[in-house]
């Protein structure tokens, strides 16, 4: 299972990642990406390349970033040419804004809505789901 993490914030990068280490699958490759630019250039350079064996299994968005929001980020992936491999995308966020959760319950590329930490039990699950462990 490939899963990305989308977040400025390092703090949550390193919790995150321990929780992903405390689960019982050891197939997980993470990768962290500080920036929405970022992602969105691992994702195309795997498309120009033909190289969706490392597409993303699972995102982990955040939706308050720097120069561009996770929401930016779910605009121009909609717009990516992509059609043979799905992503199942969480919005986590500190934000409990009534807004923001409406606005991802109406995207219907977000799955989920999280509010900042996630534990281990919440990755443990996507394993089970994804390994149907």
């Amino acid at each position: 299972m490939i899963l990305y993490f989308i977040d400025d914030d390092h703090a949550a990068h390193v919790y995150h990642n321990i929780m992903v280490e405390d689960i019982e699958s050891n197939d997980i490759t993470v990768s962290n990406f500080y920036s929405v630019d970022d992602a969105l250039s691992k994702l195309n350079e795997s498309l120009n390349d033909n190289s969706l064996e490392n597409w993303p299994d699972i995102i982990i968005l955040d939706i308050n970033m720097p120069i561009k929001t996770g929401w930016k980020f779910l605009e121009e992936y909609e717009l990516l040419p992509i059609q043979e491999k799905t992503t199942r995308i969480f919005m986590a966020t500190n934000s409990e804004n009534p807004a923001d959760l409406r606005k991802a319950r109406e995207c219907s590329l977000v799955e989920g809505y999280k509010i900042k930490y996630l534990d281990s039990s919440f990755f443990q699950q996507l394993a089970e789901e994804h390994f149907a462990l």
